[in-house]
């Protein structure tokens, strides 16, 4: 019998109650692993923009971190002054065997603790698609609390989609 998150799937239940087969994804840290980030607050009555405003500073300070320690070259920000309708948050530069890369990073960031199921366009998704394994998703859980948030970073969402690791969902 399929089971999600150790609970047995019933007939009728809908389908983002089943967790994607094989889900991988990279854990970067929780909490003030992930650094300094009590400078980041997030009002309780927070909506979506402000949410996501949250995981995108979030992301440029463990980014920024990342630069640091000599992990990556350098970031890019494509949100930090306002939203531009690109359809990837951060642009990373990585050295590589044939020099300068890019990789592209999307922001998706929550509140809850668990909760699996977000937003994506189709912009995004045809992004995806052309980058392959240079676009990724980061996940923000917690957002707003710096003791419980937590950062993932599933790679190369097109492999993960055709490989079926991860699910999309259509709301009507």
């Amino acid at each position: 019998m399929p089971f999600t998150r150790g609970q047995p799937i019933i007939k009728g239940d809908p389908i983002w109650t089943f967790m994607a087969t094989d889900y991988l994804y990279e854990d970067l840290g929780t909490g003030k692993d992930l650094g300094n980030i009590d400078s980041l607050t997030l009002c309780d009555d927070a909506a979506g923009p402000e949410i996501g405003e949250w995981g995108e500073a979030l992301v440029a300070q463990y980014l920024e971190r990342q630069k640091q320690l000599g992990k990556i070259l350098d970031y890019f920000w494509k949100n930090s002054e306002e939203e531009t309708g690109c359809p990837f948050d951060f642009e990373i530069q990585l050295s590589g065997n044939s020099g300068i890369l890019s990789n592209y990073i999307e922001v998706k960031s929550t509140v809850s603790e668990d909760k699996e199921v977000f937003e994506i366009s189709m912009q995004q998704i045809q992004f995806a698609e052309h980058e392959k394994e240079k676009f990724h998703i980061y996940r923000v859980f917690n957002a707003g609390n710096p003791e419980r948030v937590k950062l993932i970073r599933i790679t190369n969402l097109d492999m993960r989609l055709a490989k079926k690791q991860v699910k999309l969902c259509m709301l009507i």
